[in-house]
């Protein structure tokens, strides 16, 4: 079996990534040339880039005094919500497309004080050890395979400070759509009733990036195996958490999310309804001093 490499990693597809970002980062300022279904569609994405951030840095509560590691920073969208903060994150990726678009990136909107970009394998970084305070590896895990993750774990535990934090953002394999096919779809359907429009896949450059790079994510690990190797590799467990991607502009979003806390809290439904429910997850790793 061939294993996908960094060839597979196409200029294509970090422009379709870039598209969305340089929209989010523009604040939709070419809002009213898009017709309303675009307008709808751009916002969907915008509001995922910014939950995604949001999220992310709460999660490991950066300080300004702390050197910040962005592992596969893609078009460097984490590397660059840290320096927006002022804070000094150095971004890497092992991709040639991904290091000249995220470079030019962060020149054209002068944030290269605060921030490097580097080419670099994330299982082999080339830093010394105990540098960084912070690590952000955002939906990066599944793009390796489970020997590639389990030995650039142990080369980020290395490359933490004691104390120094880790999290990791990724799909989450046990939700619906990824469970059972026919499901999901009539899920789908059936929510296009109350939300428009649907919020998953929404528009046609989506669904062909998708269908064109859906096979680089290799490996979807679930919780129970993050958990189990963070901890082998020398981490404490902080936090876990599931993430119910409804935004707050959609239609009903407020009483399905009411909704979703409702049952969630009921006795033994909780931990089944986020496996279920929740299309991405996160995980915060502390290295102990």
């Amino acid at each position: 079996m061939v294993r996908i490499s960094n060839r597979d990693y196409t200029e294509q597809y970090f422009k379709d990534h870039l598209f969305y970002v340089t929209a989010y980062l523009n604040s939709l300022s070419n809002r009213d040339k898009l017709g309303e279904f675009q307008q709808e569609c751009m916002t969907l994405a915008i509001d995922y880039i910014k939950d995604r951030s949001l999220r992310i840095l709460s999660l490991i509560s950066p300080q300004r005094e702390h050197l910040i590691l962005d592992l596969g920073c893609g078009v460097g969208t984490l590397t660059i919500e840290c320096a927006k903060r002022e804070l000094f994150a150095v971004g890497i990726d092992f991709s040639n497309n991904a290091v000249k678009i995220s470079k030019n990136l962060t020149r054209k909107l002068k944030i290269t004080g605060n921030s490097e970009i580097v080419r670099a394998d994330v299982q082999h970084l080339p830093f010394v050890p105990n540098v960084f305070d912070r690590i952000i590896a955002a939906d990066l895990v599944e793009h390796l395979y489970r020997d590639q993750y389990r030995t650039a774990l142990n080369d980020w535990f290395t490359a933490l400070k004691n104390g120094g934090k880790i999290v990791i953002y990724t799909d989450n394999p046990d939700h619906l759509k990824y469970r059972s096919a026919f499901p999901f779809r009539l899920f789908s359907k059936l929510s296009s009733l109350f939300l428009r429009p649907i919020p998953i896949r929404p528009d046609k450059r989506l669904r062909d990036h998708v269908s064109r790079f859906t096979s680089l994510h290799v490996d979807l690990k679930s919780a129970a195996y993050l958990l189990k190797t963070l901890r082998q590799a020398g981490f404490d467990i902080v936090n876990r958490m599931f993430y119910l991607d409804v935004f707050s502009h959609q239609a009903h979003a407020y009483f399905i999310k009411r909704i979703y806390n409702l049952v969630r809290a009921l006795p033994g439904i909780g931990s089944a309804l986020e496996l279920f429910a929740c299309a991405h997850m996160s995980i915060v790793g502390k290295k102990s001093s």
